[in-house]
């Protein structure tokens, strides 16, 4: 199956110019925990989680408002086509253990998303690779601080 397939065609993105409250107004009006900033060429060029945008209006003296977006933004974006197969995005979702895939078209241009959701929601083929997919993407590797804990 193709990631086409799958992928939500109606993803909300940034410009570089937005303030990180801009990016907030999306994730709120728009029901997503994710955005992809794009350049003035509408290129992908970055993204974003609500989780980072949390942890950088805590840590910093400003309002979100006076926070640029392309200063909390994740510059090392992960996507892939949507002729891509499923299978091969569900593979790079488990190697760099992210939920949110954006597509993009041979320019570089966004065209959609995948996520988990959708992935889990609408197949129903190989639910063993997804499984071993959530699996890679939930497990935290063990503290340093803290000892393995046996299961038993």
């Amino acid at each position: 199956m193709k990631v086409e397939a799958l992928m939500n065609p109606r993803v909300k993105s940034a410009g570089t110019d937005a303030s990180v409250a801009d990016v907030v107004l999306i994730m709120e009006k728009n029901d997503c925990g994710t955005v992809p900033i794009l350049n003035w060429a509408s290129t992908l060029v970055g993204i974003v989680t609500d989780r980072v945008i949390c942890l950088a209006v805590g840590f910093r003296p400003l309002p979100a408002a006076g926070i640029p977006i392309t200063d909390v933004m994740s510059k090392k974006v992960y996507a892939c086509s949507p002729e891509e197969d499923v299978s091969v995005a569900l593979q790079t979702m488990r190697q760099r253990k992210i939920r949110r895939l954006p597509v993009v078209d041979a320019n570089g241009h966004l065209v959609g998303i995948l996520s988990m959701d959708d992935i889990v929601l609408r197949t129903e083929d190989d639910l063993g690779e997804t499984v071993k997919t959530l699996k890679a993407i939930y497990r935290r590797p063990l503290s340093k601080k803290e000892p393995a804990r046996l299961e038993a």
